[in-house]
């Protein structure tokens, strides 16, 4: 993408601190795409020279994009743009739909299918006996090559009749069997990787990671899905808008 510099220049008439200025305008650039994901800044020393800043102001700049996580620093090499996922909270999609609307490239790396019985918890977000089969699926999830969620599926037996048919998106495959989810119930926690969480995102044991717990309903009412995701704070933010009027 092209890029006009004159328009991270800022107002020094303005009572707003001149860094503060300088991090709005690069994080409003980081998100029109003037730069992708792992691609360098400009040093500070380019960046002070165009815009006839102090290395100081620019660099105080750049420390606020990382604090605001739309950036991060490698010792020796400089400042690079963070990966960073964003999912309106208001919306009902899978994975696959979320990310291939950005224009990205999700997959999902099969890690197991299984019939087996429901634990306690299971059988009570799907409202069935701990005696009914469920099928769980567990499934790695990556996004342009990169590990960024752990996630493990529940749904009723009954309702997948040939769960080895699920190949890409399962919610196409709900739709095509006549259960696609028209509506979800979704609870967020943070929580710190455990062992397993950590090896599927590929991060150190006991960082922060964010649990997704989704409850699925199809056009009956009937609960479809129960689901559990946990998401790599450092790539996944969940966003939602408020009305006040409402």
């Amino acid at each position: 993408m092209k890029r006009n510099y004159d328009m991270l220049r800022i107002n020094h008439d303005s009572k707003t601190p001149l860094a503060v200025q300088l991090a709005v305008n690069l994080g409003l650039a980081i998100r029109e795409g003037w730069w992708t994901a792992d691609e360098a800044l400009p040093s500070e020393r380019m960046l002070s020279g165009w815009l006839k800043l102090s290395r100081v102001t620019t660099r105080s700049a750049y420390d606020l994009l990382v604090q605001e996580g739309l950036a991060y620093r490698r010792r020796g090499a400089g400042t690079f743009v963070k990966h960073s996922y964003e999912q309106p909270l208001g919306r009902l999609q899978g994975f696959t739909e979320a990310f291939k609307n950005r224009g990205l490239n999700p997959q999902s790396v099969w890690l197991s299918k299984k019939i087996d019985v429901p634990t306690a918890d299971e059988a009570l977000k799907l409202s069935i006996a701990l005696d009914v089969p469920v099928l769980r699926l567990k499934r790695q999830r990556v996004v342009e090559g990169k590990p960024i969620a752990y996630e493990v599926n529940v749904l009723p037996a009954s309702v997948v009749p040939e769960p080895e048919k699920i190949m890409g998106s399962l919610y196409d495959y709900l739709d095509g069997i006549g259960h696609g989810l028209v509506r979800a119930q979704q609870h967020i926690l943070a929580m710190n990787a455990t062992e397993l969480v950590a090896r599927y995102c590929k991060i150190p044991v006991g960082q922060a990671v964010l649990q997704v717990m989704r409850i699925g309903f199809d056009q009956h009412n009937q609960i479809i899905e129960y689901s559990t995701t946990y998401c790599r704070s450092d790539f996944y933010d969940f966003t939602v808008e408020l009305n006040r009027n409402l």
